[in-house]
Order: structure tokens, then sequence, then C-alpha cells
């Protein structure tokens, strides 16, 4: 079964079992008694187990047969609970006989590394606080399979609100998360902030994965949110980094994420993704750049703006061979940058651009021609100093794009 654990920094305690969020565990005891089996006899320290429940967690000191087949631990799962006789089930099975052994039920962990490490398919992992550390994910498990459905959640006060939790070492470390082999995990509302080299980071194409609510600014090197192939990216805000706010490779989804101040393009994609509803705005490079890994599956973007503030080069950037599909360009605005929507393939390939509306561009086209529903007219924004494009009463680009129940150009996720 899954559990959820906790991680609390400067609060909690690695010899902890991590399932409560409190600083202490619910109970503890030096005279844990194990056989080959399920059953652990607590007896010896006459322990009240009337708070304990089945899902919480006991840290058996010295073992390592417990949770996570990839990395053992000395962390089991409670299944049963007899406060009568003493007694918890657990699960993994113990392998051998001990007695006299030192033991906790509950209580946070310390560190988001004891957090992840112990972690088994489908575990809950919550985590609070700020810590200056390089996560490396690497180490969480050898099998992506093992820990598929497995959920990183930072939160501010109470677990499954929206606060988040951070990574940031003052430019004292280089990489933020190092990812390799976290294949179906999900990584929410988490913040990294002033690394010297990369923030989300990749190694050994950790795909599928799940980013939800994260923020990454401040990364003075390569890679600020960067992922490999198959990802699902919601609601995710990059912003004041060395270089591209997003990097991806093909077949990922990007959904109402915001790209803003970035030394380096908004979006980069080395092949081709889907973007819906996404911002970038005054990257020094271009809003969205799409090169082409070779796959030809062509780019989709819907529903996304750029905001290019005098600084941005090009809105939309597109790379492709000859043997690429049309790209899919409905409904999006680009403005105030020096060319708008720019194709290096001949005029007519990208057949598809649909309700789309460029203005005080320079350069508005190259090698693309807007096959229907073209928009004219400066758009204009409730409050576009704060990041918030929606449209302004009376702005040219409400009710003419070809979805009119869409709400597209959000406000900050």
């Amino acid at each position: 079964m899954s559990v959820i654990m906790y991680s609390v920094q400067g609060v909690g305690n690695d010899l902890n079992s991590g399932s409560t969020t409190g600083s202490v565990p619910k109970v503890s005891g030096t005279g844990a008694a194990t056989a080959s089996g399920v059953t652990v006899d607590l007896s010896v320290d006459s322990p009240n187990l009337s708070t304990v429940v089945s899902g919480d967690t006991i840290r058996l000191n010295g073992r390592s047969d417990g949770k996570n087949s990839s990395n053992r631990s000395d962390i089991f799962e409670i299944t049963a609970v007899d406060d009568g006789a003493d007694t918890v089930d657990v699960t993994p099975n113990v392998d051998s006989i001990t007695s006299g052994v030192t033991w906790a039920i509950g209580g946070a962990f310390a560190t988001l590394d004891r957090l992840v490490t112990t972690a088994s398919k489908g575990d809950l992992l919550y985590a609070k606080g700020t810590y200056d550390v390089t996560l490396d994910m690497v180490n969480a498990t050898e099998n992506a399979l093992v820990n598929q459905g497995t959920r990183l959640v930072g939160y501010e006060t109470t677990p499954g609100d929206s606060g988040l939790v951070t990574l940031d070492s003052n430019y004292t470390k280089s990489n933020a998360c190092v990812l390799g082999w976290n294949a179906y995990w999900s990584f929410e509302n988490i913040r990294l902030t002033r690394y010297t080299g990369q923030g989300f980071r990749d190694v050994f194409a950790s795909t599928p994965l799940i980013f939800i609510h994260c923020e990454v600014d401040h990364i003075n090197g390569t890679v600020a949110f960067g992922t490999r192939k198959d990802t699902l990216v919601i609601d995710c805000y990059a912003h004041d980094n060395a270089s591209d706010g997003f990097s991806s490779q093909e077949s990922c989804y990007i959904l109402n994420c915001v790209s803003v101040n970035n030394g380096g393009h908004g979006f980069y994609s080395n092949g081709c993704n889907t973007y819906f509803g996404c911002i970038s705005v005054a990257n020094a490079e271009y809003g969205f750049y799409q090169d082409d890994d070779g796959n030809h599956k062509g780019h989709e973007l819907f529903h996304c703006l750029v905001d290019g503030s005098g600084i941005t080069k090009r809105g939309f950037s597109f790379v492709d061979d000859a043997n690429s599909r049309q790209a899919i360009i409905q409904n999006n605005i680009v403005f105030d940058c020096a060319s708008g929507i720019v194709c290096n393939t001949p005029v007519g390939k990208f057949a598809l651009g649909e309700h789309n509306l460029v203005a005080d561009c320079p350069v508005p086209h190259v090698n693309f021609i807007e096959r229907q529903g073209f928009v004219s007219g400066t758009p204009t924004f409730l409050d576009r100093a704060n990041l918030d494009y929606r449209p302004a009463s009376g702005a040219p680009q409400i009710g003419v794009g070809n979805d009119m129940n869409y709400s597209s150009w959000l406000p900050l996720p």
C-alpha cells in the first residue's frame, strides 16, 4: 500500500519514521523484537499505541529490509495495530530475528534526501520549509517502475495547501534537483532558486514526469527548468534565469506556464511539443523556439502569448526539416517583438495557422501565412505591468478565436 510521509526543515529528525508532521514521534522505545514475518513485538517498552493507525510507519534501527525495494531502509509500513498486545504488523516482511531494537512511530523527517529515498510506489511525500541542498533524485530508485505514481508535494502551513517548499543554495551549489530514473514521479509546489548550475536537471531520461505549480528562478547556469521527453508541465513559472526559462525534448505538454525575463528563450524544445495557454514576457531571445529532433511530429501552439516588451527577438520561431508535418498555430498573440512568427520552411508549409494576432512587430511574419481568422489591432489587457494578460474591455482579441468559450491569456499560476 502507499503511505503519506513528511519532511519539515528545522523541525523534523531523520531518526523519526516520517508519518506525521510533528518534531517528535507518536510513540517510541528501545526494545522492539522482530521475528521473520509481519509482526513486531513492542511489549518490552509497554507503549501506548492508541494513536497509532494502519498507514503509519515505524523505524526499526539497524534494519535494511524496509520500504523501497531499490534503497532498502529501516522504515516499515504499519498494516495492523494491537494496542492490548503491544504489537504492530508491518510490510514488507521482516527478514530475520532481532531484539532490543530502538524504534519510533511517526514524527517528520528533517531532510528531503531521507524523504525521497524512503519512498515506494504510490507514496505521497509532503515537504515544508527552505532547504540548502542539492536534491539528488538519481538515488531515489534504480528502477523507474518501482516508484511510479510517487508524488513530492510542497506545502506552507497545512499539507495540501498551495504553498511552496523551497530549495535555495544562495549560489553555493551548482544543481538544485538532479533527476534520474524517476519516471512516473510527480513534483508539485516546489521552488528552486539561486543555484549556479541548473534547476531541474534530468540526467537519465526520467520519462514520463509531471510538474505542477513549480517555480524556478535565479539559476545562473545552462538549464533552469529542464525536462526530457513525454513530460507534463502545468501552471509552472520560470523567471530571472540566465538561460532559457523552460527547455524540453519532444512530446511534452506544457500547459498554462509563464516564462519571464530569462536570458535565453522563454520556451525551448528540441523536438515538437504542445503548448497551451502559455505566456512569454521580456525574454532575451525568442518567446517560443521549437527546434526539430528529426522525428517530424510537428508543432502545436494554442492560446499562447508573447509580450516581447521591446526585448524579445522573435515571438515564435520554428526549425523543421522537409519531412515534418504541418504545425498547428491557433489563437495566439505576439506583440512588441523584433519579429513575430518566423519559420525556416517555405511559405505555405505552416498551413494550419489560424486566428492569431501579431502586432507592433517590425517584421510580422517570415515564411508564414495566416490561413484564416487573422486578427488586427493592438491587444490590450487588464494589467500588463503585473502580468495579468486577460483581455481588457473592448480589446480586439475578444471573441475572435475559434473557441469562444476558452478564457486564454491567464494571470500567473
